[in-house]
């Protein structure tokens, strides 16, 4: 089946793209723009495979720089050349962020400190209006 020939109905359709990619792992790059940037789709269907690494270049430019996108494509990478194969793909300001001594463990720091941020923010706007 070649997706690349599909209408964009189809490439947009999460069980074609699924079936093509049991045939072809490298078919990402044919799927909709909106495919390549729905995070939980590729994350829960796509990268469940441990292929991450690879497809790492065809996800949308805004998934390049989501932290979780990054490590789940970073800890699927397997040994160090294709570790620093795949960061090149994380977008510049991500790999700014992290930098490359050690992106893996840095990210997981980074993604600890977002969701504390966003934690406290709830906690914090969650008490808004209540009277102690």
């Amino acid at each position: 089946y070649a997706l690349s020939d599909a209408s964009l109905t189809l490439r947009g359709d999460k069980d074609v793209v699924l079936a093509a990619f049991e045939n072809n792992k490298e078919i990402l790059e044919y799927a909709s723009e909106g495919l390549r940037d729905n995070k939980d789709f590729l994350l829960n269907s796509i990268f469940s495979n441990n292929l991450f690494f690879t497809l790492l270049k065809c996800v949308s430019k805004r998934l390049r720089n989501d932290p979780e996108v990054a490590l789940s494509a970073l800890l699927s990478a397997g040994n160090q050349d294709v570790l620093e194969e795949s960061f090149r793909y994380l977008s510049k300001d991500l790999q700014n962020i992290i930098g490359n001594t050690n992106p893996i463990e840095s990210l997981k720091g980074f993604i600890s400190k977002e969701n504390l941020t966003k934690k406290i923010a709830v906690a914090s706007s969650s008490k808004k209006g209540l009277k102690i």
